[in-house]
Parts: C-alpha cells; sequence; structure tokens
C-alpha cells in the first residue's frame, strides 16, 4: 500500500505545525509542544513532541497494536521490527529499514 493509500484505508490525517511553532489547541483542548499530529479511526491521535514523519508514527500505532500491519509490510528482518541494531552510526538505526522496523515484502 502507498501512503496515501493507508490514509484513506485507515481514516488518517496527517498534521504538522510550521517550522518553528507548535499547536496550541487538539480536538478543542490546549496543549503545548505539540508538532506533529495523526488523527485515525473515530477522532483518536498519535502526537509527537518534534517533527516526525507520517511513516514513524504510523508504525509506532503499528507496534502497539492500536492499527493493524497492511498485509504488503513484513517485519524488518535485521532489527526485528524495532528499528534499531543498538550499534554503529546514528545511534544504531537500522539501515535496512531506516529506523521504522517494517518493510514492504519482496
Amino acid at each position: 500500500m502507498t501512503v496515501e493509500e493507508i490514509k484513506v484505508a485507515y481514516k488518517m490525517e496527517y498534521l504538522q505545525s510550521g517550522v518553528g511553532k507548535s499547536f496550541n489547541q487538539l480536538n478543542g483542548k490546549p496543549v503545548s509542544g505539540i508538532k506533529t499530529v495523526l488523527w485515525y479511526g473515530n477522532g483518536k491521535s498519535c502526537t509527537s513532541q518534534g517533527r516526525l514523519s507520517f511513516d514513524k508514527m504510523f508504525f509506532h500505532l503499528v507496534r502497539t497494536g492500536k492499527v493493524e500491519r497492511p498485509s504488503d509490510i513484513e517485519t524488518c528482518p535485521k532489527c526485528g521490527g524495532s528499528g534499531n541494531v543498538g550499534y554503529g552510526p546514528d545511534g544504531g538505526i537500522c539501515y535496512k529499514c531506516l529506523g521504522l522496523g517494517y518493510q514492504r515484502k519482496s
């Protein structure tokens, strides 16, 4: 599935605040420091203090069991789905899946 297909299938909306800014309200409630939001399903959200990509937020929801993993994606065999190999450059981020923990089936 492409990112656009995932957004449609899981009813997701991905929002990032402007550079140097953060959201001050989410769902009508005051917040501070939130820079990235992924709305999904029945008005639930996955939020981040930093600027995260759609992929990182989506696979966080997959790992925590809140969203079902798409059938054309499998757990990364190098890192076992953690996104980290524990050694090497860039803090040990797995180069095979770019730190996501998942990759497309080959």
